[in-house]
């Protein structure tokens, strides 16, 4: 078979330079080993922090741009089950006739008791919001039987011909009437109940996610010094970067709104850092950051 000479050339011409548009095999394998030592040294001073713990870290090189690494924890946000809210509010749907409780079931470390016993005060309260839902529906349910009857007896006194007869259902009828206001009574003592419960927990749930503002706010001003010093002790290592590069910290919904948080910090001031020109506090300051 003929190769065709046409082609040849140009092929020829375009392999060569994929090939040296490419990092070479060699770089590729110092930034891998310096990635995989920078997760480790990550990972234990994350960890060495109270009640954040490291799930993952994933590290890439950016060809000419520097190391991303992705950071998923749990604990940072104080949810205890990965980068949320301490407290999740409960999915509630309140309704003039109707109490839907659908409480978020979320996964937490037992130790924390303080976040357990504000879940079971939730639950009690969301159980008896639907206790008085039912009761309210009861109530309603009598009350529409008793008018029901009220309506036939005068009915039936309409057609009533004797006097004896119709005191009779007279006398019936203001019992029924008796009835229905004793119900309409508890029908609106129980929905106070029902208000009480449904106020309760929408207190809690304010306090909790105010709780859960601080404890974010706090751990991730905890985890980004965390960052910032473990690049001025460790930065040294970090040789396969040239003072033009990056490295980048990706924090998976850090924000507890599916939103997460970057650190762009630069090579060159990290260098600074690593020799004693600056400190962590400066690093930290002079990186961008922003979520997304």
């Amino acid at each position: 078979m003929k190769t065709n000479a046409r082609f040849l050339i140009p092929l020829t011409l375009l392999t060569s330079q994929a090939v040296l548009a490419a990092p070479e095999s060699d770089v590729i394998s110092k930034n891998q080993r310096e990635i995989s030592i920078m997760s480790n040294i990550l990972k234990a001073s994350i960890d060495a922090e109270k009640g954040i713990r490291i799930r993952q870290i994933k590290g890439a090189y950016l060809a000419e741009q520097g190391y991303v690494f992705n950071i998923s924890a749990k604990g940072i946000s104080g949810s205890f089950g990965g980068w949320r809210q301490f407290f999740t509010e409960p999915d509630l749907d309140f309704e003039d006739d109707e109490v839907v409780i659908r409480a978020t079931e979320m996964t937490v470390e037992l130790a924390n008791e303080t976040y357990q016993n504000a879940m079971e005060a939730l639950r009690e309260s969301s159980e008896r919001m639907r206790e008085f839902a039912e009761q309210e529906r009861e109530i309603e349910f009598q009350i529409r039987e008793v008018e029901r009857a009220r309506r036939d007896l005068n009915l039936e006194r309409r057609h009533t011909q004797k006097e004896q007869e119709d005191k009779s259902v007279k006398k019936e009828i203001a019992k029924l009437e008796a009835k229905i206001a004793k119900l309409e009574k508890e029908k609106a003592e129980v929905r106070d109940k029902r208000d009480d419960a449904k106020d309760k927990i929408k207190s809690t749930t304010k306090e909790k996610q105010q709780q859960a503002a601080e404890v974010r706010k706090q751990n991730i001003l905890v985890v980004s010094n965390t960052l910032a010093q473990t690049l001025c002790d460790y930065g040294a290592g970090l040789k396969g970067l040239n003072k033009n590069q990056y490295v980048n910290f990706i924090i998976d919904n850090a924000t507890g709104n599916k939103e997460d948080l970057v650190f762009v910090f630069n090579k060159a001031q990290i260098n600074k850092c690593v020799v004693g020109d600056m400190d962590a506090k400066k690093l930290l300051a002079s990186a961008k950051s922003y979520t997304f």
